[in-house]
């Protein structure tokens, strides 16, 4: 429902090749973020739980579990070198594992 209302019409990767490098893993000092392809649709796996398809917004802003606003996080090379996850007010930090 969230990608009709926000006319997102596919989130298929072979759609989007720009959106690859979200790709990994991201962890804090206690929880982790696995962030890969299946069927060409990218899923986000916090913590060993169940996955979810994440919702692009464009290539650096997704939304994951309905709730959680995500940012990538980019270095002077363009490269994706973590992810800020906003939950309300509270922000959380990850950094992506090489």
């Amino acid at each position: 429902m969230i990608a009709q209302y926000l006319d997102l019409e596919n989130t298929n990767l072979s759609q989007h090749d720009d959106l690859k490098h979200y790709q990994g893993l991201y962890v804090s000092k206690k929880d982790s973020i696995k962030i890969f392809s299946k069927n060409n649709i990218l899923y986000l796996n916090y913590n060993n739980y169940t996955e979810t398809i994440i919702i692009p917004f464009d290539s650096h802003r997704f939304i994951a579990s309905r709730v959680y606003f995500c940012t990538l996080k980019f270095n002077d090379q363009g490269e994706v070198i973590g992810i800020s996850e906003h939950i309300g007010d509270r922000v959380w930090e990850y950094k992506k594992k090489e």
